[in-house]
């Protein structure tokens, strides 16, 4: 889980999906701005996606999981939001490689394809 002083404030997710850049990956959106201090992060799951909570609150779980692995490897300071779009697969290890290749095509994770994880 990720601690609240890398989570986006909540007054700060709605101006951020208006302006920040779109990069999008299979079922995930991320929506991101650079910036000089820490990273933060923020997931959103609609429910257009999934009716019930109990399936919206997992697939936000998986989804910070992967991003609390990854944080350590990132070289930038980034305030972004994940937005589920579809579902996202089941195991762990299928969401950090899909959040993975989204950072990677954002620029804000040095991660190559030639080098093992």
């Amino acid at each position: 889980m990720l601690p609240q002083s890398l989570r986006v404030p909540s007054v700060l997710i709605l101006p951020m999906l208006r302006r920040g850049k779109k990069i999008r990956e299979g079922s995930i959106e991320l929506v991101f701005e650079r910036t000089p201090e820490k990273s933060a992060f923020a997931c959103i799951v609609p429910v257009k996606v999934d009716k019930r909570a109990t399936k919206r609150n997992r697939m936000k779980r998986l989804d910070r999981e992967a991003v609390a692995a990854l944080l350590p490897e990132m070289t930038v300071g980034v305030t972004g939001i994940f937005v589920v779009r579809g579902k996202l697969p089941d195991t762990q290890l299928e969401v950090v490689t899909l959040v993975r290749s989204i950072l990677v095509k954002a620029g804000l994770h040095p991660y190559h394809e030639n080098r093992t994880p």
